[in-house]
C-alpha cells in the first residue's frame, strides 16, 4: 500500500512538473514593436505590460523584458563593448560576464550577463543604422530559464518599416 502511495505521489509531481512546465518547452511567438520596426520572439504566454514611445516591457513565466530606445551618435561599433559594460554599471548589474558580440538582422549588438537585485539578468545594447534606432534591452529571469532568456535576446531583429521603404524608393528615383 505504501509503495502505491509513493508511486501516486511520484506520478502526481511528475505530471505537475510537465504540465506547468518551464518556459523553455513552449513555442516562441513573434512580437513586433511597430513604432521602431523591432521584431523579437518570446515564449508562449508573453504579455506586453507597457508600450510607448519610451519603452516596451512584458513578461512570461518569471522572465521580464524591458526595451528602451536611445539616441546617442557617440556610440559606435568601435566602443560597443565598453558602452555595454557602462550601461550594465548604470543599471546596477553585478557579477558581470565578458561582453558577447552579436550580429543580428539590422543591428550590431553586445551583451553581458550578470545579476540585478540578486536575480540573473542580461543586458544588451543594440545599434541600428541611425541615431534613433538604438536600444537597451534588459531581461531578468529565473535561474532555470537562462536558455529561454538568451534565445529571446538573440531573436531581436530590425524589420523594414513602410516609411523606410518609401524613403528608399523616393530617393532612388
Amino acid at each position: 500500500m505504501k509503495s502505491n502511495h509513493f508511486a501516486f505521489i511520484f506520478l502526481l509531481f511528475g505530471f505537475l512538473y510537465f504540465s506547468v512546465g518551464s518556459v523553455r518547452a513552449q513555442e516562441p511567438t513573434d512580437w513586433e514593436w511597430e513604432q521602431y520596426g523591432v521584431l523579437f520572439s518570446a515564449p508562449e504566454g508573453f504579455r506586453i505590460e507597457a508600450c510607448s514611445d519610451s519603452e516596451l516591457s512584458g513578461s512570461v513565466g518569471g522572465i521580464q523584458l524591458d526595451v528602451v530606445p536611445f539616441s546617442d551618435m557617440g556610440v559606435s561599433e568601435d566602443i560597443l563593448d565598453d558602452y555595454t559594460l557602462q550601461m550594465a554599471a548604470d543599471y546596477d548589474y553585478q557579477d558581470l560576464s565578458d561582453t558577447q558580440e552579436l550580429e543580428l538582422e539590422g543591428f550590431s549588438g553586445s551583451y553581458v550577463s550578470g545579476t540585478r537585485h540578486g536575480e540573473p539578468a542580461l543586458l544588451m545594447v543594440l545599434l541600428g543604422d541611425g541615431e534613433s534606432n538604438n536600444f537597451i534591452v534588459t531581461i531578468r529571469y529565473p535561474r532555470t530559464e537562462k536558455e529561454a532568456a538568451v534565445n529571446m535576446l538573440e531573436s531581436f531583429s530590425r524589420i523594414e518599416m513602410e516609411d523606410d521603404a518609401e524613403g528608399e524608393s523616393e530617393g532612388g528615383e
